[in-house]
């Protein structure tokens, strides 16, 4: 949904900037073990992969072989804090590394208290201290990389994971953070491009696939997308049975992208398999919002509710798929009400992020939508076109909503460009239709409905979406024959 993109590549960045701080200064790592500084060197390379469990027991070993090894200690313990059941052992070993902190290198020890500060500004203390000194090492610059991206600043992000290249040209993972950052912004050919050098500089890791696959599927190019993900399970066995942030990616993007083609039943096989292999909490939450998704879209919309209700969360995700919901059962009640719970003062400041005010505004759009307001409407609906992956979400609603407003061109030119991003859209395909269909502009209507039906040539069952897509084509045939 909506915070997704940005939960993964922060995520990703926090956790793959700590292990590689003494990779190019390997005698600066305080240990009196050469056999735990050897299974230290495993773990992190393993981390570097993504293959968080495999780590787990190279950093568990070092520790063993050396109970004063302060930066193990510290990767250990992040690694135990990623699960949500080892949260405490998590504890125990970061306050290890704290204990330890005096006896070690001041870069260590910086790093350490950088890696426990519970204060912004503590944060940003030592941050500044790691840049001044050790300017020409990975992790500083790897951690302003994650500020940028929480922030949303791009250039600022796109920077710091070019100066990594400048100290190590062929550090991989800094091209996979390039290629996201390149997909945010609609920099499709460049993206691939940098997923590309990922899959060269490591081409015996499963995540190259797993990022180039999801850009594929953000630009419709599914059947590719599926094989690129299928290919990171090939490569990583492990990743099909041991839980793990990376086997339930995987899993849940094969979700999405049968999804995408309406095959429904595939999706729900894969989001199965993507909570069975979960290895975060946080994780449950987005596969009961892709679960009841994957109703709504194929138009089971009570199904889609009683899954909801289920979640004790109140997330953003999952209130405003209630609300979708709620509109097509004409549940318009209910619909307001799950605006007025964004819009509750003691939610807003429970929930204070970025995704929670789109996603109201989204909702303030739609409610502007059903009350003929277009005007209203557009510009709520218009900040989606910043973000390309929910500018192809919001083209139905925002290309109508020109369109009602007399505004014909704008609504074209929102189709074309979410059509720039995903040539195989099929929302945009679908109002694309609509419209001109309205217009009486029956050869373009025709054309843009067999382009939807060809995205899903191969889905599972009917849908309200895909049968108003068919009953339409029908009639444009008709009058065809009727002219005729």
């Amino acid at each position: 949904m909506l915070k997704k993109l940005i939960t993964v590549l922060v995520i990703a960045s926090a956790l793959a900037g700590v292990w590689y701080l003494f990779l190019y200064h390997p005698k600066s790592v305080t240990t009196r073990s050469g056999a735990a500084y050897q299974e230290y060197l495993l773990g992190k390379e393993a981390v570097n992969k993504l293959y968080n469990n495999e780590a787990l027991t190279h950093f568990k070993k070092a520790v063993s072989l050396d109970s004063n090894f302060a930066m193990a200690c510290l990767y250990l313990g992040k690694l135990y804090q990623m699960n949500t059941a080892q949260k405490n052992l998590g504890e125990k070993y970061l306050k290890r590394a704290k204990a330890l902190a005096p006896n070690v290198s001041q870069r260590e020890r910086w790093i350490i208290y950088l890696n426990l500060a519970k204060t912004q500004k503590e944060q940003n203390a030592y941050l500044d201290s790691l840049l001044q000194k050790y300017d020409n090492t990975i992790e500083p610059h790897w951690r302003e990389a994650a500020i940028a991206m929480k922030k949303r600043d791009f250039k600022k992000a796109e920077q710091e994971y070019k100066r990594i290249l400048k100290i190590n040209p062929n550090y991989a993972m800094a091209y996979n953070m390039l290629g996201y950052l390149a997909s945010q912004q609609g920099h499709t050919d460049e993206a691939i491009e940098y997923f590309k050098k990922y899959i060269f500089i490591a081409p015996d890791e499963a995540n190259p696939h797993d990022s180039l696959g999801e850009l594929l599927l953000l630009i419709g190019r599914y059947d590719e997308a599926i094989k690129e993900f299928k290919e990171a399970l090939r490569i990583r066995p492990e990743l099909t049975k041991e839980p793990s942030f990376l086997a339930e990616g995987v899993h849940f993007h094969l979700a999405e992208a049968y999804l995408s083609e309406g095959r429904f039943k595939k999706s729900l096989d894969y989001l199965a398999k993507a909570e069975r292999l979960r290895s975060r909490g946080d994780l449950s939450v987005q596969v009961t919002a892709l679960k009841a998704y994957i109703f709504y879209q194929s138009g089971k919309y009570r199904e889609s509710l009683a899954i909801l209700a289920q979640g004790k969360d109140r997330v953003p995700d999952l209130i405003f798929l209630k609300a979708l919901n709620a509109v097509k059962l004409h549940r318009l009640q209910l619909f307001k009400s799950c605006i007025q719970e964004l819009e509750a003062k003691s939610y807003q400041k429970e929930m204070k992020s970025k995704g929670a005010e789109l996603i109201l505004d989204y909702l303030r759009g739609k409610e502007a939508l059903l009350d003929h307001n277009y005007s209203k409407a557009i510009p709520l609906l218009k900040q989606f076109q910043k973000f390309p992956k929910f500018s192809l979400f919001a083209i139905r609603d925002l290309a109508w909503a020109y369109y009602k407003n007399n505004e014909a061109d704008s609504a074209d030119a929102a189709i074309q460009q979410a059509l720039k991003i995903n040539p195989n859209s099929a929302d945009a395909y679908f109002i694309l239709a609509k419209i001109n269909f309205d217009r009486k502009r029956y050869p373009e209507a025709q054309k843009a409905i067999e382009h939807y039906l060809n995205v899903y040539k191969d889905r599972d069952r009917e849908t309200p979406d895909s049968r108003e897509m068919t009953e339409l084509l029908n009639r444009i045939r008709a009058k065809k024959i009727k002219n005729n």
